[in-house]
């Protein structure tokens, strides 16, 4: 004689609010922003500076785990990686990814260019 298998129900998760958490993060990311020109206006070697850069950048992140497509995390962070200098090429692979979304827009195709001129030289 077979034995039953019991079927086990699982547990409901709700769904994180993708959209919500996506809000968060750009609202905690603007908040770096201002203690970052905030500490870069008082002492540019602050030790708090390269923390509130990191979490800047987790922000942006974390964005683009949740949404993979959010244009504006993908231009921000690009953009976070050519102010902070050196980073060039980690910055294309954002900036490109942002033109592929918006073909159009002339200042991302701007900063895909300088990007590239920028690893070229």
């Amino acid at each position: 004689m077979a034995l039953k298998k019991k079927k086990t129900r699982k547990a409901k998760v709700a769904p994180v609010d993708v959209g919500l958490k996506v809000a968060e993060l750009f609202e905690a990311a603007e908040l770096c922003e201002t203690t970052i020109d905030e500490l870069e206006d008082d002492d540019f070697d602050h030790p708090d500076l390269d923390k509130e850069l990191a979490t800047l950048e987790q922000c942006y992140r974390e964005v683009l785990e949740l949404e993979p497509k959010n244009l504006k995390a993908l231009t921000l962070l690009g953009e976070f990686f050519i102010e902070r200098g050196g980073a060039d090429d980690e910055a294309l692979v954002h900036l490109e990814r942002a033109l592929v979304l918006s073909p159009a827009d002339k200042r991302l195709g701007k900063l895909v260019r300088d990007a590239k001129k920028s690893l070229a030289a």
